[in-house]
Order: C-alpha cells, then structure tokens, then sequence
C-alpha cells in the first residue's frame, strides 16, 4: 500500500493548543510508518489530543518507480500495461500478416448493397395528436427538420418528403475507450468524431494555464456550433484567394 499523506486534523483539550505541526513525506506502507510530528502546550497533554491523520491508501506495485501523484496506483498502471500488451499483439500480427483487399474487408459485391436502402423511413405515429405536432414542429423549422427522444433514449431525427414524414434514428454516441482516463477518453473521442466528420475548423484548441502548481487545460476539443461555426466559414472562406499552388488553411 502506498500512504499518501494529507492535511492532518488536530483536536487538542480544552486549555491545550498545537503550537506546530510537520507532515512527512508519502511512503510505502511496508511497516510502522511516521506521517506527522507535532508540539502541543502544556507537554502533558499530549497523549489527550485527537488525531485525524487524512492519509490516503491505494494497492501499488511494489516495486519502483514509486507514486508521483495520487492517481498513480496499481489500477491505473494495470490499465496501462493491457494497452501495451495489446498494440504489441496487435503490431505482431501485422508484422507476419499482408491480407489483402478481399481477406480484409471481403468481395466488392459482398459488402457493397445491390440496391441503395435509404435511411429515411415513413414514421408511425401513435396517434393523430402526435402526427400533428409532429408535422407543426417541422413547418416552424428553417432546416425542415425536427428531432424526438422517447423515454428509453431512442432519438429520431424527422422532415417531411412529399407529404410524408419520414425519419431516421441516430445511435446513441459510443462509451470513450475504457483502457484511457475518463477525461482523457472523452477528449480523444471528441477529437475523433471531428476528424470523421471533417470539423478541424470548428474545434478550438485547449488553453493552458498556469493554476495553483500545476497547469490546467480549459476548452479542450470544444466544437462550435450554430451562428458562430456559420461566421467562423465565412471568415474562413474569404480568407482563400486563387492560387498555382495548394492553399490549406490551417483551424
């Protein structure tokens, strides 16, 4: 166990003070361990003054590197380890695999559909009342569209084609991957689904500052959205000029 050492709280007697405390460095917690040493007037009294130490126990490898921080525990290096163990599998596969295009991702006629199936499908209402207010929300929006999430967590994203309303369901958004920290995780999946729906001019970079003593990181992998994304593509646009060479504009 690896003892991780906080403000300790000090409770003397009445008519007694702690006149001065000092906290001793996080350790491992192989035997008897010291966390504090302190001085209480009058001397007598020390043995009636209450100690709650706050000293914080996490499993850790017993071997070093030791701890830098209180999330550096045997939980998290473990998932650590499953991340290299499993990129080494996996770079060891392809080091003696070449499959080709048809091992991969099989026949053209295989995976391609014969007919386009559209995603959009005749929505069925449960009753004339909701149809209506269904049809009232989609004759209010500028886009032709309108959205409903039912009570199991089903979103549905509708407009009308012809006289018909028709919708299509959007999946739920996947879990961030489970082997990264939790903020972590949502940041490189945020960072993703901008890469995969070609977003790099929308999403700002985090902004380091200095709190405390560490550094911090605020507005990581936000995506702007609305009137502000509409301005941001046209400032963006306007800055392109013809060229005889490639101009990429950098977001």
């Amino acid at each position: 166990m690896w003892a991780t050492n906080y403000e300790p709280e000090f409770h003397p007697p009445a008519g007694s003070k702690v006149e001065s405390f000092d906290v001793q460095q996080s350790g491992l917690l192989q035997s008897r361990k010291l966390l504090a040493r302190f001085h209480v007037t009058p001397p007598d009294t020390v043995g009636e003054v209450q100690v709650r130490p706050n000293v914080a126990l996490d499993p850790v490898f017993s071997a070093p590197p030791w701890p830098i921080k209180l999330e550096d525990n045997a939980d998290a290096r473990s998932s650590g380890l499953l991340v290299i163990a499993r990129r080494l599998i996996e770079g060891l596969e392809r080091s003696v695999s070449t499959p080709t295009f048809i091992q991969q991702f099989g026949r053209l006629d295989d995976v391609g559909p014969i007919v386009a199936t559209s995603v959009w499908l005749p929505v069925q209402f449960a009753d004339k009342k909701q149809e209506t207010e269904a049809r009232t929300g989609l004759a209010q929006s500028d886009l032709n569209l309108a959205s409903y999430r039912a009570d199991d967590g089903t979103y549905t994203l509708m407009r009308i084609e012809g006289d018909t309303v028709v919708g299509r369901e959007i999946p739920e958004a996947s879990p961030p991957d489970p082997s990264a920290d939790v903020g972590l995780g949502v940041e490189l999946a945020t960072l993703d689904a901008a890469a995969a729906l070609g977003l790099p001019d929308f999403v700002f970079r985090p902004k380091v500052v200095r709190k405390g003593s560490g550094l911090r990181e605020f507005g990581d992998g936000t995506i702007v959205t609305g009137v502000a994304a509409a301005s941001r593509c046209r400032s963006k646009l306007a800055k392109v000029r013809p060229t005889t060479r490639n101009v990429r504009p950098t977001g």
